[in-house]
């Protein structure tokens, strides 16, 4: 009995899982942001078409600020089709920029305690610096094309406290 009720359950949330991934249907957000239905896209309908970048200032002991410094990544390699490592940092930061965009769009009130959110502010803060920050600030911005357009600024950060 309890394999059956147990095989009804997995088979109601694959057939869930199926639906969901539908762009005509609406399941509750709740399903979404607890994490109990995955939201895959193995093809994009609408190809991306913009790059985005984190970039990163300071404000030094002194009470100067830094210029904004862009957060660099490995240029791709002659072998980047068999072995690209550096691939997962820039999937990393264009999958944390989508979901942080969402949080601004619908939860706004709990970003600052969002994953994306808290994830790109670690990491901003591990990067190496030349001077001793007292704060740091981040923001991420969207380019159409390397070469044609200037960038469009999509999120700047508060001030937050650097730990020594």
């Amino acid at each position: 009995m309890i394999e059956l009720a147990i095989g009804c359950f997995l088979f109601l949330w694959l057939a869930t899982c199926a639906v969901g991934q539908l762009r005509f249907v609406r399941l509750p957000e709740i399903l979404r942001l607890t994490g109990a239905l995955p939201h895959w896209n193995f093809f994009a309908p609408i190809p991306s078409v913009s790059d985005f970048t984190l970039w990163f200032r300071d404000e030094l002991i002194d009470g100067s600020v830094t210029n904004w410094v862009p957060v660099r990544y490995p240029a791709r390699g002659k072998f980047a089709f068999i072995w690209n490592p550096g691939r997962r940092e820039r999937k990393a930061i264009f999958d944390l920029t989508v979901e942080l965009m969402w949080h601004l769009e619908f939860d706004s009130a709990s970003l600052h305690l969002s994953v994306p959110y808290l994830v790109l502010l670690a990491h901003v803060c591990s990067l190496p610096r030349l001077g001793s920050p007292v704060k740091t600030q981040f923001a991420l911005t969207s380019v159409e094309s390397l070469r044609t357009s200037d960038p469009l600024m999509l999120f700047l950060s508060t001030w937050r406290d650097v730990e020594a």
